[in-house]
């Protein structure tokens, strides 16, 4: 997956996971982990918003959106995980 909202979506999990207790404590006692994804991750983002310094919401919000290192074509890294994933591919026909 490379379209929006991948990039943000796999960072708001990361996030999620990363600052877990936090985020479970903010909205305590609701069980957030029983909403559906895109209700479970609105969440997530609000309690990011919340805590991003207000001069740096547009920018916080541009580096939730970008690219993910692995889908940047013009690292070598992204350069040989195409070439491996496209040989892996080749070698099941």
């Amino acid at each position: 997956m490379v379209r929006p909202p991948y990039p943000a979506v796999v960072r708001l999990c990361t996030i999620a996971d990363e600052r877990w207790p936090e985020i479970d404590t903010a909205y305590y006692p609701h069980a957030i982990l029983r909403e559906k994804p895109h209700r479970f991750l609105n969440l997530v983002y609000t309690w990011c918003i919340e805590r991003v310094e207000h001069d740096k919401i547009e920018e916080w919000i541009e580096e939730l959106h970008d690219l993910l290192p692995w889908q940047d074509a013009t690292t070598e890294a992204a350069v040989n995980a195409e070439s491996e994933s496209f040989m892996a591919m080749m070698a099941k026909q």
